[in-house]
């Protein structure tokens, strides 16, 4: 499974539920997959991974100043393993530390048949910035102007494409 293939379901599952949503979203430097915005205002940034759960956290970690809820997600069975050993590293580092960063952050599933499953809810950022949110909102503005938002089915890749032009039969 592709990251294309994690984010057109996603797209789908935000829509669904009355939020507006765009890709490629800028936020403090980095740019996270998918950025929903709920009619009621706040929002929701997604870092999309294939694998490695620990690298899209600390990638989704960077999004709580430009998002109320930001989430990782990743195939369901990747996405089961990373929910599986958060839970026990959340024990082990509260104990700890009361008020730990990475632990605000939700781990969504995505299933292969598209459907989307919540495994891990996120916990509201407290270190939203209104400039971070401002900018995102501005960039989620421009998609909508310009006709840049997300497509239902994304294109196939480009690798996908080379291989269905070898299949077509060549004028000579």
């Amino acid at each position: 499974m592709r990251e294309e293939e994690l984010t057109a379901p996603l797209i789908e599952h935000f829509r669904k539920r009355g939020c507006r949503v765009a890709t490629e979203v800028p936020i403090g430097g980095r740019t996270c997959d998918v950025y929903a915005i709920w009619p009621d205002g706040k929002t929701i940034a997604v870092e999309v991974k294939v694998k490695d759960g620990r690298r899209a956290t600390w990638q989704a970690m960077c999004y709580e100043f430009g998002a109320d809820f930001v989430y990782v997600a990743m195939p369901l069975k990747a996405a089961r393993r990373v929910a599986a050993t958060r839970k026990e590293q959340e024990k082990e580092t509260r104990a700890r530390w009361p008020n730990p960063p990475g632990l605000a952050v939700g781990i969504l599933g995505v299933a292969e048949t598209g459907r989307v499953t919540e495994l891990v809810p996120a916990q509201q950022s407290k270190l939203v910035r209104i400039t971070y949110i401002e900018t995102a909102l501005m960039n989620v503005e421009l998609q909508e102007e310009n006709g840049l938002l997300p497509m239902k089915q994304f294109p196939p890749s480009a690798g996908r494409a080379k291989r269905n032009l070898k299949e077509v039969p060549r004028a000579r």
